[in-house]
């Protein structure tokens, strides 16, 4: 039979006859699988404080988050304020706070 001679020739040049059912077989399976195995998490994370308490998030920052939004398909986004910075410490680590608070700038809470 014809699957018969296939799978004699393949074997004899060391050819697995599963590749040639399909040329394609089972690559979007090994692609969905590879994204279920991701290491990393498809998160964003954005911290913003302003210079003065109450001030608004520059226009232009705002717009390109909005932009992030809408081409990352699938990625979670997550803003940070100054105050949710402080609760994280302080609920997940809680021996770092008194360092937290001691910093003199803004910019070494977030970093």
């Amino acid at each position: 039979s014809n699957s018969h001679t296939i799978s004699s020739s393949t074997s004899l040049l060391g050819i697995s006859s599963a590749l040639l059912r399909h040329p394609h077989s089972g690559v979007i399976d090994r692609e969905r699988e590879r994204d279920r195995e991701t290491i990393i998490p498809k998160i964003i994370h954005m911290a913003y404080v302003p210079k003065r308490k109450g001030d608004r998030m520059p226009e232009t920052f705002h717009h390109g988050l909005e932009s992030w939004k809408r081409t990352q398909l699938g990625w979670d986004f997550r803003q940070w304020s100054a105050e949710g910075n402080r609760q994280l410490v302080e609920q997940l680590y809680p021996w770092f706070l008194s360092t937290y608070d001691g910093f003199d700038k803004e910019i070494k809470r977030l970093d």
